[in-house]
């Protein structure tokens, strides 16, 4: 809709992890926390609904909005912490998501980097080595996968492929949650990826 808030609890800590200044969380004691490029601007774009689900069109469309202000907005870099299916091959990717290509390799031809998650093991008995989702397996997007932060080992959850470009924090990472001001730790290969992007903006 064009209603841009978070209704999901999701959007908003991505976004915290790689734009937020000043978040002060208090666990066992207080601690300030910022995201990877602190004070960066935001673009907020609606493509996904209340419970997490994200039609193709609505994700090609958002790109293209950003496409389309780049110039006006100073857009850089869209990242995106959704994702479905599993691909082991960039090619066979491409061919099952041809729309989503084509308008991310227009992004990828505009000076736009699109960063966008491997995805997580819904379920324990899952193999996370058969393949990474879409859009991250495609050509000319910056894929990203789950590290805890602390020992440095891929996180369990992560999907995994030949085709993986990067590992980045995605364990326990805290940052903003909506609606409340509150802030709170959340996993997962989304939570790694606004790392990635974050860096590609400084």
């Amino acid at each position: 809709d064009d209603d841009p808030m978070d209704d999901n609890s999701h959007g908003t800590h991505v976004a915290g992890i790689a734009a937020g200044t000043n978040m002060t969380f208090c666990g066992t004691s207080c601690r300030q926390y910022e995201g990877v490029a602190p004070e960066s601007k935001l673009i907020a774009m609606k493509s996904c609904d209340a419970f997490g689900g994200c039609p193709d069109g609505d994700v090609i469309a958002a790109i293209d909005a950003c496409i389309t202000g780049a110039e006006a907005y100073n857009i850089s870099v869209i990242s995106l912490s959704l994702g479905e299916g599993r691909y082991l091959d960039k090619n066979v990717c491409r061919q099952d998501n041809i729309e989503t290509s084509g308008i991310i390799d227009i992004a990828a031809s505009n000076n736009i980097s699109v960063v966008a998650a491997s995805g997580n093991k819904v379920f324990s008995f899952e193999n996370a080595s058969e393949g990474i989702t879409a859009p991250a397996c495609l050509p000319n997007v910056t894929s990203v996968g789950s590290i805890d932060p602390n020992d440095q080992s891929i996180s369990y959850v992560t999907l995994r492929a030949p085709i993986l470009d990067f590992l980045a924090p995605g364990s326990g990472i805290i940052s903003a949650q909506s609606g409340n001001g509150n802030y709170t730790a959340k996993s997962g290969t989304s939570m790694a990826t606004p790392h990635v992007s974050g860096a590609i903006a400084l």
